[in-house]
């Protein structure tokens, strides 16, 4: 029997890096080399420091296995593809942001394997950093590679097809949001204070990163709503059939949630003083 779970979200996957791909002009990759030491730390901040701090207070604060889980999955999920739309809302570099974006989405087909499994690897089965490292591969590398080969040879076609794909990815997250909250939705109030206090912890830490950044202010917005931004598709992708625990798909919907309302708040703000900003320099 098909488990239409696993299914919507391996088509939610797919669809959505596609559809990055689609999108992305070279150009945008070629910025965050010419960014050099900016990208290194979002990198450092994204795929080191974000997980580190996960393993830390799951063994500080000796947190259930599905909350941790749930924690690690999203931790080495980088990448959220509303990253860059909320740093054009912060008025960060939006072509920075996509390029560090599909960035961090490369590297992280193999750099989330190798984290899940150093930080849960007492409670892992044998072989499950070959089925994510191979789950990865086949819905997130390959459908971006995909959309960007699509768009380097026939950029009309993908410019054209974007938008259909685009849209058909946002409802499929829709899609699958509402299933899971409506099989396990119930369990989102059973999600600890404690826990929702480390989930905000975590996003207003990967806000931070930005700021302790050396580059100019749009790159450093850009670096912070990347990296608070984690992938809840590919979180969710992680667990399904490899964590079957329902806590753990609560806990990733749970800090997904404050992945996307945070920093798009955060965004509004920074784009207000930046307004007010330049409103004070005018009158000067």
């Amino acid at each position: 029997m098909i488990d239409l779970q696993s299914l919507s979200i391996s088509i939610l996957v797919v669809s959505m890096l596609f559809s990055t791909g689609l999108k992305l002009a070279p150009g945008d990759l070629l910025l965050i080399f010419s960014n050099k030491l900016a990208t290194v730390t979002a990198l450092l901040f994204n795929l080191v420091l974000l997980p580190f701090i996960v393993y830390r207070i799951g063994i500080e604060l000796n947190l259930s296995l599905p909350v941790m889980t749930g924690l690690t999955l999203l931790a080495a999920a980088p990448g959220g593809p509303t990253g860059p739309v909320f740093a054009g809302i912060a008025r960060g570099h939006l072509g920075y942001a996509a390029g560090l974006m599909v960035f961090l989405s490369f590297i992280s087909v193999f750099s989330a394997p190798a984290t899940v499994v150093l930080i849960l690897k007492k409670s892992l089965p044998n072989g499950i950093f070959i089925s994510l490292l191979l789950k990865l591969v086949m819905f997130q590398l390959l459908p971006l590679l995909a959309g960007m080969g699509l768009r380097n040879y026939q950029k009309a076609t993908a410019e054209k097809i974007y938008n259909p794909v685009s849209k058909f990815a946002n409802i499929m997250l829709l899609a699958v949001i509402v299933g899971l909250l409506a099989t396990k939705g119930s369990q989102l109030f059973e999600v600890k204070l404690l826990t929702h206090g480390i989930m905000i912890g975590l996003v207003f830490a990967g806000l931070l990163s930005g700021f302790l950044t050396i580059a100019k202010w749009d790159i450093r917005r850009s670096i912070s709503q990347v990296t608070a931004v984690r992938n809840i598709s590919v979180g969710l992708l992680l667990s399904a059939g490899s964590f079957t625990d329902s806590a753990t798909a609560t806990t990733i919907l749970t800090f997904g949630f404050y992945t996307m309302t945070i920093p798009f708040l955060f965004g509004l703000a920074q784009k207000k003083f930046t307004r007010l900003n330049r409103g004070f320099q005018g009158i000067q």
